[in-house]
């Protein structure tokens, strides 16, 4: 079992946060279910390598109680009791905060022995933007201890994978990382794009340009 506990300082408060995350998460659903969307083949070769019968179907079932947030993906035509695969993703949004705490989501003596603590800086890469209608950025030097407001997510990534796949447990957590950070980069980046809307205007911004999302 891998344990990674990621920690996300980001440049506003849990409500901003919020509306952000909202906002990304149905930007992206939006682009992804584009008419005009195609396919790039980069490699076209046989394998032999397939993964075992029933685990090509994944369940995911999340509970979002923000600021808490729990995910959950497992295959249980393969594995019904989980025990050679699960995916588990749980999350804490502190406002306030500059990812200090050394257990925010209270994990016992064998997690915390397991894991291995991963801060991300959403102001890698992306040093010359500056929000217009916020006033927030640029996220340089040391920016995750003097920006005002600031919060941290918190969020613990658990995978367990048995299979005959050398590393494919680091690979899972790898390619998730790689996600998490993009995405909460593309909070902060579209950031004029929802400061300051409501809940509601966000569905109607988002879904303005594809009819439904």
């Amino acid at each position: 079992m891998l344990v990674r506990e990621y920690r996300i300082v980001m440049p506003m408060t849990t409500a901003e946060f919020q509306i952000g995350r909202a906002f990304a998460y149905m930007e992206t659903a939006r682009k992804q279910t584009h008419k005009g969307e195609g396919v790039e083949i980069l490699q076209d070769e046989p394998f032999d390598n397939i993964p075992p019968n029933g685990l090509t179907r994944i369940h995911e079932h999340s509970w979002n109680s923000f600021p808490y947030l729990l995910t959950e993906l497992y295959a249980p035509e393969w594995d019904e009791n989980r025990e050679k695969f699960s995916i588990r993703f749980e999350t804490l949004c502190l406002g306030d905060n500059r990812g200090k705490d050394e257990n925010a989501l209270g994990l016992d003596r064998d997690m915390l022995r397991r894991r291995e603590v991963v801060k991300m800086n959403v102001g890698e890469d992306n040093t010359n933007f500056r929000s217009k209608r916020a006033k927030r950025g640029p996220l340089v030097g040391n920016w995750q201890e003097k920006c005002k407001p600031c919060m941290c997510v918190y969020k613990v990534v658990t995978v367990n994978v048995r299979t005959h796949f050398p590393g494919a447990e680091k690979l899972v957590e790898l390619e998730h990382r790689k996600i998490n950070f993009k995405f909460h980069q593309q909070i902060f980046t579209s950031i004029d794009s929802w400061f300051g809307l409501t809940w509601d205007e966000v569905r109607d911004e988002v879904g303005r340009g594809s009819g439904k999302i």
